[in-house]
């Protein structure tokens, strides 16, 4: 994956952090594409709780009971899938199966994999699953978008950039059709996927991608008191990770907020590190950079 962008949302109450992180993302416009595909930006949406994604039921036989902790285990769950519902196994390629083995809770996602067309579904709605006060947390590989086809492979695979974006514009800007199968289009249309290597998206579409979208973006080190400085005044942050416990190239996710010394993020491709706290030294070790997010 290419570079990442990280967004935050400027309090109201004008306090001595808010000052200083306002004024370091006075200095951290891009020039953006102009984006003609957009919809319109609503001013005043009415959020209500939020839902986790759904969870399939595949013909009543519980696959989430059976371990998967490696290649082996992830093959014999498909195996077993693809005999109860007609399917044959070298139907999934061997990225799904990787996934599922680095990823048990992306199984509903590789399971259904052969039953589903290469695209979104066309009616997505997140109006009654996010509320106005969190970054509200996204899988790349939900059923709604994760089959999508975004470069060089489905979104579950290839999406976690549009994803993360995608969890930022929403929240920035109040607007739920900006959807990651929305985001992943608009990635594509606008130049912010690597085609000529096919490795990824550019780390672009964090700051010149989301100034055309209407917020303004400002990288920063990878300092803890910058960190939770824009965080304590609402600011997210997408970083971009190394090879390590996230992944093993480059992987983004969405820093949420901070609170008695760990952080809080939204990892696109993992229920489990999305729901564990990580201390600065965690995410330190493994950050390549990372950006702030305000609405222009």
């Amino acid at each position: 994956m290419k570079k990442f962008v990280i967004v935050f949302m400027i309090s109201a109450v004008v306090t001595a952090a808010a000052v200083l992180a306002v004024l370091e993302l006075r200095g951290g416009s891009t020039q953006g594409h102009p984006v003609s595909s957009a919809p319109s930006i609503v001013s005043e949406v009415t959020f209500e709780s939020i839902v986790d994604p759904s969870e399939t039921t595949a013909d009543g036989t519980d696959y989430s009971a059976m371990p998967i902790n490696n290649t082996n285990d992830a093959l014999t769950v498909i195996s077993a899938f693809a005999a109860d519902n007609g399917l044959d196994p070298s139907d999934y390629p061997t990225e799904m199966i990787d996934l599922l083995a680095r990823n048990p809770d992306a199984l509903d996602f590789v399971l259904n994999f052969p039953l589903h067309e290469a695209e979104a579904d066309p009616d997505i709605d997140l109006s009654g699953e996010v509320n106005r006060y969190e970054v509200p947390r996204l899988y790349q590989w939900d059923q709604r978008w994760g089959y999508k086809i975004y470069g060089s492979g489905p979104m579950g695979l290839t999406g976690c950039g549009p994803t993360c974006l995608s969890m930022v514009a929403i929240h920035l800007l109040g607007n739920t059709d900006m959807n990651p199968a929305w985001m992943a289009d608009y990635a594509m249309n606008n130049g912010y996927y690597d085609y000529d290597d096919m490795s990824g998206t550019y780390w672009a579409l964090m700051t010149d991608g989301a100034y055309g979208l209407g917020i303004d973006v400002v990288e920063i080190p990878t300092d803890e008191d910058r960190m939770v400085r824009n965080l304590d005044v609402g600011n997210p942050i997408i970083a971009i990770m190394g090879e390590g416990e996230f992944t093993d190239g480059g992987h983004f996710i969405v820093i949420t907020g901070y609170e008695d010394g760990y952080f809080t993020i939204n990892d696109p491709n993992s229920v489990t590190r999305s729901e564990r706290l990580w201390t600065f030294d965690e995410l330190a070790e493994e950050m390549i950079t990372c950006w702030v997010f305000r609405i222009l």
